[in-house]
């Protein structure tokens, strides 16, 4: 899906711009804006760390590393909800949740190797 997410992607382009609509329908402008920024921050890290990296895809499933902080800064940020609490528990459940794939996609490839 990655590859797909490519910077000038229509797939990509098209998934943000549903994105943005759905939260200016459920939240305000601020956090639609937001959203979508901190969305594309975060999209092209992750193929910034893809693209420089080139390791199997599930060890890249930790640019999380990389993008949950700055994701999630962008976001707070723009939203003016930024505060210590709030971005330590954005990053930490965006790690939390980006290990439980990671752990997924190792134990998957072990299976397929044997």
């Amino acid at each position: 899906m990655q590859r797909l997410l490519l910077p000038g992607s229509w797939i990509r382009e098209g998934c943000l711009a549903l994105a943005a609509v759905l939260s200016c329908l459920l939240g305000t402008p601020e956090v639609a804006l937001a959203s979508a920024a901190a969305f594309t921050v975060s999209e092209t890290t992750d193929w910034l760390v893809f693209a420089i990296t080139r390791l199997p895809f599930a060890d890249r499933v930790f640019s999380t590393v990389v993008s949950a902080p700055v994701d999630t800064a962008v976001f707070l940020g723009l939203a003016e909800l930024l505060t210590w609490p709030l971005f330590l528990i954005g990053v930490t459940s965006k790690s939390a949740a980006d290990f439980g794939v990671w752990a997924l996609l190792r134990r998957r490839s072990g299976r397929a190797a044997r």
